[in-house]
């Protein structure tokens, strides 16, 4: 049984895809095994696969018809074998002791997850150097949900997963918060190493990208989807209304930019004018806040953010220039 099963779904990111396997595999964490579930590429995606699992017998390919990412991830979940489960985007890549840093981090505290930070690089940018402090636990239970909402960027134990038989909703992009929330809620413990060793891509051609920009209709749905699914879990298991109100509040910052994007109010009423006076404090701290790529429109929310909290900000093209967030 592996260390560690880290957990790749593909679909047409054959451009991307040989940076991510080859970071995968040669993190210095050898004892791992890489599933990458295809979600039937018209690209050369599932070529470059089973090149890879050729060369390395770390590698299996699985394939599915095309159901999404949330049903690639789960087909991952049942095939895993490892200690510990992590999650990479196929147009992703990670640091070379990314996954060694957090599983010697989950081994010294004893966490069932183990969180981390990231890079945001634009097309075209290489990675600043990467630092890894000292990993340390929440010892506040409130403090756990600081987390950000992306299943990447941890790892889990798998005995968490499957004890509480935890999967991903499918069909739905933002299910990562819903996802989040749960593993978050049901550990024991959560740890923090404060690196940025995920190189998470800029790609205006993803899924979540192509979504937010060219298919309102359905994002829009599949916010107030995740949303009511986060709320129905919590009203389920959670009896303290003090973390109730902490998970809630989770659950609408997560989706809060997304669905501005999505031209929706609803959630924006459910926001306190506390809470938002917080988050105008937060951006104005930021100290990126007027920085923006050269694919603007790739980082159009945060505009729309800045605007609706009561910025008066203009926006200007540059080059090489570090995104906002």
């Amino acid at each position: 049984m592996p260390v560690l099963s880290v957990i790749i779904p593909v679909y047409n990111t054959g451009a991307f895809l040989p940076k991510c396997l080859d970071s995968v595999l040669h993190q210095t964490l050898t004892d791992l095994e890489v599933l990458c579930v295809d979600n039937n590429s018209t690209d050369n995606s599932l070529e470059i696969l089973r090149r890879y699992a050729r060369q390395d017998s770390r590698v299996r390919v699985l394939q599915q018809p095309v159901q999404g990412q949330s049903a690639a991830r789960n087909m991952g979940l049942d095939y895993a074998t490892g200690q510990y489960i992590g999650f990479v985007d196929s147009d992703d890549a990670i640091d070379p002791r990314y996954y060694e840093t957090l599983y010697r981090a989950a081994r010294e505290t004893q966490a069932d997850v183990v969180c981390t930070g990231c890079q945001l690089i634009p097309v075209g940018a290489v990675p600043q150097p990467v630092r890894y402090p000292a990993p340390f636990v929440c010892k506040r239970w409130d403090n756990r949900w600081q987390a950000g909402s992306s299943a990447w960027g941890k790892i889990y134990t798998r005995q968490l997963i499957e004890s509480h038989s935890l999967r991903f909703p499918t069909g739905l992009i933002w299910e990562d918060v819903l996802w989040v929330l749960q593993t978050l809620f049901w550990a024991d413990k959560v740890a923090f190493v404060l690196g940025n060793g995920y190189f998470y891509q800029a790609n205006p051609q993803s899924t979540m990208a192509l979504s937010a920009t060219k298919n309102r209709a359905k994002t829009l749905h599949d916010i107030q989807t995740v949303f009511s699914l986060s709320k129905a879990f919590i009203s389920q298991y959670v009896k303290s209304r003090h973390q109730q109100a902490k998970m809630l509040n989770f659950a609408i910052d997560k989706l809060f930019i997304p669905s501005v994007v999505a031209d929706d109010p609803s959630l924006l009423q459910q926001i306190s004018a506390w809470t938002r006076w917080k988050w105008k404090r937060r951006l104005l701290l930021a100290p990126n806040l007027f920085c923006f790529v050269e694919q603007i429109e790739f980082h159009q929310q945060y505009y729309y953010v800045l605007r609706l909290l009561g910025f008066k900000i203009r926006l200007w093209k540059c080059k090489n220039i570090p995104p906002v967030f």
